[in-house]
């Protein structure tokens, strides 16, 4: 009997803890409390979130507010996760216990751990914002009182996008399972979608002609030149990505346009020039054309029919003097054609057939894929050579990629499409870059069309390339990107800028279709702009140094340049860590947290996943079923 009740309590405990969950099975922002076994979470009770964003200009600035509670009877430890957009400048962090208030500031990340080790040993309410990837923090909380609320609050800075006369701005709310690189172990799950209060105060600088969103059903409330805007529906689930766009009325799109703002005894710039609109022409060369589709596992659904979709609609805009090749990759990498052939007929329906049959299943194996993309074909080198890949993105090894596709890109171009509610935009804009192309995001299957039609006209026509900017005598700049890409219809040069002083007239100039052309915009008539343009100047320098460490790996120089640059900004980095410490001790001496670990901040996998803990679960319980019905029999044979 002693036996049989516990293998049955054994079961059920198992059952229960499927409720436990390790990092890597987060799919979107929670509090989740440790657990006594290491790299096991529980989540905490989530009450509310709420994220106000305020946009003036070309600047955004976001505050994300959640609300949770500690369910459990304990002193508790917590680890806090929210995406954030690739681009994101973090510049701020508090959490509030009861009702204290902790302001964090940002120091280098082991003096940080360091005293956030010593803070949670001495029973001090603390929080530690570390970058986890450069489009996902994670916030550590320790000393969590039992059934206590705690607010964790992040502020950050990012630039809106401007591309075919639109404004634009992402709100990520999902985070995209990620698989990892070879022999790594995943255990990737979903999480149920928590509620958001989302609300905007929009003062866009200019006349609309439209405000809109492609995924959420919002209000607008206009006050004048300014917008209030909010979801419909108060308490949206968090389960897709915010998309906001407005559109300028006709006649009002800027040109030109130029912010600054002081710190520090600087002026910090930020520049955005839409080249001169070009007449339609011919092809300068005939091209190649290489169609890369992501068919792994996690495009299952939907995404699998978007990107199908979609590269059925790009195969078709072929003309018949391109060359081009479809190629597949998931576990394994494979293409309709051993090389580029001609768009014949025969050849796009050959194309087609092969699109049509495609289902995803399996790893996200992307080095092979890629290497195959932009390795065939070197012959053709006298053709406009553009790669398409269209994926979710879903990989954590991405600095790899990154340094791959700087080596072998050669005389190609990578153009990343982006598919489904919550894809990897961080990877696939990097990416682009690195491969001097652009990135477009499709997140519904309706937009599909739309969208592909406009990468295919911008593909066509290159509208700008060689750009130079002329910068008055006696001004010297520290400017970002620090390589000006081709710019392709409707999409002007947006750049950050460092600058001693602002006097004189900056001169952009490039080669278009139309010969060459340039633009003077003068520095001392420009719009001041609240605040942010520093902050969004060192976060574009943080991201440049990123790409240098991709490229080269670490160095001392490259480290010592990111920690000054994330020190003098308080920005958050792969180096820099916000900290948050209360002056006096809340937990009682006698007391210990539930599960401390040993590490102020750890990423902790488990080979055992919440699925493998369920059938642990059911076998145990069978099994004291039938020690169960043994016992009784041997029982009857007794009195027998």
């Amino acid at each position: 009997m002693a036996i049989r009740l516990i293998l049955i309590i054994l079961g059920f405990q198992a059952g229960v803890a499927t409720a436990a969950r390790t990092l890597d099975e987060v799919g979107r922002g929670e509090l989740l409390l440790r657990t006594a076994q290491l790299g096991q979470y529980e989540p905490a009770l989530q009450l509310l979130s709420h994220t106000h964003i305020s946009i003036s200009g070309m600047v955004a600035e976001v505050t994300v507010s959640q609300r949770f509670r500690n369910p459990a009877r304990v002193w508790s430890e917590g680890l806090y996760v929210f995406p954030l957009p690739e681009t994101a400048a973090v510049n701020a962090m508090q959490i509030q216990m009861g009702d204290r208030v902790i302001v964090g500031e940002v120091r280098e990340k082991e003096e940080a751990r360091e005293l956030f080790r010593k803070a949670r040993s001495e029973g001090k309410k603390a929080a530690l914002t570390e970058q986890r990837r450069p489009n996902l923090f994670a916030t550590a909380v320790a000393n969590i009182p039992p059934g206590e609320e705690l607010t964790v609050e992040i502020t950050y800075l990012q630039k809106v996008s401007y591309r075919n006369g639109v404004f634009n701005l992402r709100f990520p709310m999902a985070i995209t399972p990620r698989y990892p690189a070879p022999a790594a172990i995943s255990a990737d799950q979903g999480s149920q979608a928590g509620p958001i209060k989302l609300t905007i105060d929009l003062d866009p600088g200019i006349p609309l002609a439209r405000i809109s969103s492609t995924y959420h059903d919002i209000q607008i409330v206009r006050q004048g030149d300014l917008y209030s805007i909010s979801l419909l529906q108060e308490n949206e689930p968090m389960d897709r990505d915010f998309d906001l766009s407005w559109e300028p009325t006709p006649g009002q799109a800027p040109r030109a346009a130029l912010f600054t703002e002081q710190y520090g005894g600087e002026t910090y710039a930020l520049l955005m020039v839409l080249p001169p609109d070009q007449k339609q022409q011919a092809r300068l060369l005939p091209r190649e054309v290489v169609f890369v589709i992501d068919t792994s596992g996690s495009m299952g659904g939907e995404p699998i029919r978007q990107a199908k979709a979609a590269l059925q609609l790009a195969v078709r805009s072929l003309g018949s003097e391109d060359l081009f090749n479809v190629i597949q990759f998931n576990s394994t990498t494979n293409a309709v054609f051993r090389s580029s052939r001609a768009a014949t007929e025969k050849n796009l329906n050959i194309a087609l057939r092969y699109i049509a049959d495609l289902e995803s299943n399996g790893g996200t194996e992307m080095i092979p894929a890629i290497l195959y993309a932009l390795k065939r074909g070197a012959e053709n080198s006298e053709r406009l050579r553009q790669v398409v890949f269209i994926t979710d993105g879903a990989v954590s090894y991405e600095q790899e990629l990154f340094a791959l596709i700087k080596r072998s890109l050669g005389s190609s171009r990578l153009f990343t499409v982006g598919i489904g509610s919550a894809p990897n935009s961080y990877f696939m804009r990097k990416a682009a870059r690195f491969g001097r192309g652009t990135f477009t995001y499709i997140g519904k299957l309706d937009e599909v069309q739309q969208k592909m039609d406009q990468l295919f006209r911008l593909l066509e026509h290159p509208v700008s390339r060689n750009i130079v900017l002329t910068w008055p005598r006696g001004i010297v700049p520290e400017g970002y990107p620090t390589v000006i890409p081709d710019l392709y219809m409707g999409e002007p040069l947006v750049m950050t800028a460092r600058l001693k002083k602002v006097k004189g007239e900056l001169t952009v100039s490039g080669e278009g279709a139309d010969g060459e052309w340039q633009q003077a915009l003068s520095l001392e008539n420009v719009r001041l702009s609240n605040r942010g343009i520093a902050n969004l100047w060192a976060r574009d320098k943080i991201s440049a140094l990123d790409d240098e460490i991709a490229l080269v790996g670490e160095t001392d120089f490259l480290r010592g340049s990111m920690i000054s640059v994330a020190l003098n900004h308080q920005l958050a980095s792969r180096y820099t860590s916000f900290l948050a410490v209360e002056k006096e001790p809340s937990r009682p001496a006698n007391t210990r947290p539930r599960g401390q670990a040993t590490q102020a901040l750890a990423y902790p996998r488990t080979a055992t996943s919440a699925m493998q803990k369920v059938w642990f679960g059911i076998v145990a319980i069978l099994l004291a079923l039938l020690i169960n019905t043994w016992s009784r029999r041997v029982s009857n044979r007794v009195r027998v």
